[in-house]
């Protein structure tokens, strides 16, 4: 994790330049922003140029529908940032398991609808 002393978001675009694989559909960073952990997400290939626009209105639209989400962010109005929504305040982990991981289905090509999501919640 970067120090948000020696790390702006002008930065981004570098890392992402820089950047391996870091697991999941879309690379990402962890960096330390004014003291807050942030996971940034950048685009995919296979993804829209404005994914991260989009996922950052879709964060407005469940908070303004009383999802409870942890902060959310747009870095240079095209990099997805969240707070890490898997840590405490005092750093302990919180376990997290994603749909795709829980049904052992793939996240790089769809394969999952929201019957599916539905019956594993049943």
């Amino acid at each position: 994790m970067l120090n948000e002393n020696t790390c702006t978001e002008n930065a981004l675009d570098d890392l992402l330049k820089l950047g391996g694989a870091s697991g999941g559909a879309r690379p990402k960073v962890l960096l330390r922003i004014d003291n807050e952990s942030w996971l940034i997400k950048f685009c995919a290939l296979s993804d829209p140029k404005n994914i991260g626009k989009q996922e950052y209105e879709y964060s407005i639209i469940a908070k303004k529908c009383g999802i409870n989400m942890p902060e959310t962010h747009l870095f240079k109005n095209k990099y997805f940032g969240v707070t890490r929504f898997d840590r405490k305040p005092n750093g302990e982990r919180v376990f997290v398991l994603s749909a795709s991981g829980l049904l052992e289905s793939s996240h790089r090509y769809p394969s999952l609808d929201y019957v599916d999501l539905l019956n594993a919640t049943l």
